[in-house]
């Protein structure tokens, strides 16, 4: 379980660190640039690049946890006495 589980929710901990860390740097630089404008008027195209990001980091990485969730969930439970049971078994043409 330690080698299953433990990397998938690590990874999935991190990717989430670095999404927080990227989108409070984001809103800082943002704060900083609006600072030295004399308007306060942002331009939602000086920042959809940073915001198309954050959207490509959270989608991998919820992409990543659907696909990887089966299999980690089946190799925690697969024993040798589940193996008889239906939702285990692989159905293999003729």
């Amino acid at each position: 379980m330690v080698f299953k589980v433990a990397p998938t929710i690590l990874l999935a901990g991190f990717n989430l660190r670095i999404m927080v860390v990227y989108r409070r740097s984001c809103e800082r630089r943002r704060r900083m640039t609006l600072s030295r404008t004399v308007s306060n008027d942002e331009d939602p195209r000086t920042f959809a690049e940073e915001r198309r990001l954050v959207l490509l980091l959270g989608s991998t990485s919820i992409l990543f946890l659907v696909c990887v969730s089966p299999m980690v969930i089946l190799n925690v439970t697969l024993r040798e006495s589940n193996l008889s049971h239906y939702p285990y078994q692989v159905i293999v043409p003729g």
